[in-house]
């Protein structure tokens, strides 16, 4: 199939998708990119379009990738539940029990499950040398010397820098493999999921840029150290709108930003949905998959200042982010849009892979049309 704006492959019971994306590529501040969405473990819709340059010269190819920001966080928590699933982790023991030298300095009480569900009450590190953000050495010792902000599994908080550091330390000390290593190999790799949490030069030779508008409010917050996002990012060596050039970001491999398209995560979302099985292959039990749907808490996020809700490694639908709109529908969400959502009551995991982030506190908007032509199909 392909239109003049859309290409790719579709169910027919699926084909008001279709005009949704559409309607969503034919705005004039939007260019390109891809949704994709697995329903029952079989891949109903695969489409993309638009171009991957603000000049509208390049066409979005089927195997174009992005930056897809903070979805790479939920996939990293994918990673240390993985190995809880294994058997190699407990989600109710001491971080420290894995690191031990990060149990130092009123820590010791830290579990992983705090780490996954944003409970670990460490979002900033006061101990990190200047500009040492990209440097996993550097960054691990200042984790270890830095004591809670906030009490440990009380306060819930957006560990918006830290969170891909915690699940890159418990998988590198369990597994001795980097997590990006271990996430291709182990992980998303039996499943052909095309989502990566760095970016070298082989894939970058097929990747849009991300555009982020000037006046997106993310710009200044990551730059103020009084904003709770900018004293997280503070360490950072290049800043957010240096996205598509700062090499530092496409080589980092810390599971806080990623790289790919909506079918690699719907595949994934698609076989949590699925009671974990999609494809021909397990990611991971399904009694996994109802620990993720566990609400561990819903609050005002104290980092972001918003009402959230959240599982175990996933964020679940709320009021700001609805998703599908189920109770036990969770994903995980990267800052202008991009997302993967499970919803196992529907059995549907969908991808959302822009490349033009929006400035919206919240759900993408044109995220919110897709899915809900999506659910008008079911």
């Amino acid at each position: 199939m392909s239109t003049q704006l859309v290409d790719g492959t579709y169910d027919p019971a699926f084909s008001p998708m279709v005009e949704a994306m559409e309607k969503w590529l034919s705005q004039d501040e939007e260019y390109g990119g891809a949704i994709s969405m697995v329903h029952e473990g079989k891949t109903v819709v695969d489409l993309w379009g638009g171009y991957k340059d603000k000049e509208r010269t390049q066409k979005w190819q089927k195997e174009t990738v992005v930056c897809m920001m903070s979805v790479a966080k939920g996939f990293g928590s994918l990673c240390v539940l993985a190995l809880a699933d294994r058997g190699l982790l407990d989600l109710d023991k001491p971080v420290a029990k894995y690191w031990p030298a990060f149990g130092k300095n009123g820590k010791d009480k830290v579990l992983v499950r705090h780490v996954l569900s944003h409970l670990a009450g460490i979002p900033f590190l006061d101990h990190a040398p200047e500009k040492a953000g990209m440097d996993i050495e550097a960054i691990f010792k200042a984790m270890e010397d830095q004591e809670p902000v906030w009490t440990p599994g009380v306060t819930p908080g957006y560990h918006t820098f830290l969170h891909g550091y915690f699940c890159a330390a418990l998988v590198q000390k369990i597994t001795n493999k980097a997590i990006a290593q271990f996430w291709r190999e182990d992980v998303a790799g039996p499943f052909e999921a095309d989502f990566y949490f760095n970016c070298p030069e082989d894939l970058w030779e097929r990747a849009s840029h991300l555009f982020i508008d000037d006046d997106d409010p993310m710009v200044d917050w990551s730059q103020d150290l009084e904003n709770p996002i900018g004293r997280s990012w503070q360490h950072f060596p290049a800043r957010i709108p240096q996205i598509n050039t700062a090499p530092e970001w496409r080589n980092w491999g810390i599971p806080s930003i990623g790289f790919g398209n909506a079918r690699g995560v719907a595949r994934l979302a698609g076989a949590l949905a699925n009671g974990g099985t999609a494809f021909g292959h397990t990611l991971v039990s399904s009694d996994m998959v109802d620990g993720i749907t566990q609400v561990q808490w819903d609050d005002i996020d104290a980092t972001l200042g918003v009402p959230m809700r959240h599982g175990l490694g996933f964020i679940m639908s709320n009021d700001v982010f609805p998703m599908t709109g189920g109770p036990r529908a969770f994903g995980t969400i990267g800052h202008g849009g991009a997302m993967a959502v499970a919803d196992p009551d529907l059995n549907i995991g969908f991808g959302f892979s822009p490349n033009h982030a929006s400035s919206a506190m919240g759900e993408n908007p044109h995220l919110a049309n897709l899915l809900k032509a999506a659910l008008d199909c079911l």
